[in-house]
């Protein structure tokens, strides 16, 4: 199995309501960071912090196998935990939420979540993870019952995806054909 990756992406945004505050903070390893602050005395589920333009060329033909996001983040208190962790394509949230509902540590930690043969509930092809459109969404729970405001920072995402590529040769119904009976094949237009 082939893989690209791990990808960094050029595109973000930070949601409308519940909105990250520099959400282009989340594209490189460094010292930036997007944020989200909470709201003393509730429980905020931030915003979408969308992710896409990974930047993949998967060759065509290919069989996407699977999906591996890492996501370092950190919180200033246990008080912030994963709410949402899904594949984004075609302008929508697509797949099965791969959040733990994990506290955030103190410091910067990468989670990784999917595998290298999860395709994490979605149908993935090679048009979906080539296009600059396609990436990954997140949000968190900050909770401030406790009348303090904690913080989210994001410092960046990501991305590897596993394929297999297509076989090589001549085909005759679906089968390469160097693969029948170890003798070429001849199509009945003489190729």
């Amino acid at each position: 199995m082939a893989s690209q990756g791990p990808n960094t992406a050029s595109t973000a945004s930070g949601g409308s309501t519940n909105a990250w505050s520099n959400p282009t903070y989340a594209l490189a390893s460094d010292s930036s960071y997007a944020t989200r602050l909470g709201v003393k005395n509730t429980v905020l589920t931030s915003g979408l912090l969308t992710i896409t333009n990974f930047g993949f060329s998967i060759p065509t033909g290919a069989t996407i196998n699977g999906v591996v996001v890492a996501i370092t983040r950190h919180a200033n208190s246990g008080l912030v935990s994963d709410n949402t962790i899904q594949l984004y394509k075609g302008g929508s949230v697509t797949g099965t939420n791969q959040s733990g509902y994990a506290a955030w540590s103190l410091s910067d930690n990468t989670l990784s979540v999917g595998g290298s043969t999860s395709l994490w509930g979605a149908t993935l092809s090679v048009a979906d993870v080539n296009s600059t459109g396609f990436g990954v969404v997140m949000s968190a729970d900050i909770d401030g019952t406790d009348a303090l405001l904690h913080t989210a920072y994001v410092n960046c995402f990501t991305m590897t995806v596993y394929y297999t590529a297509a076989p090589t040769g001549r085909y005759f119904n679906g089968v390469v054909c160097s693969q029948i009976n170890g003798v070429a094949c001849t199509h009945m237009d003489g190729s």
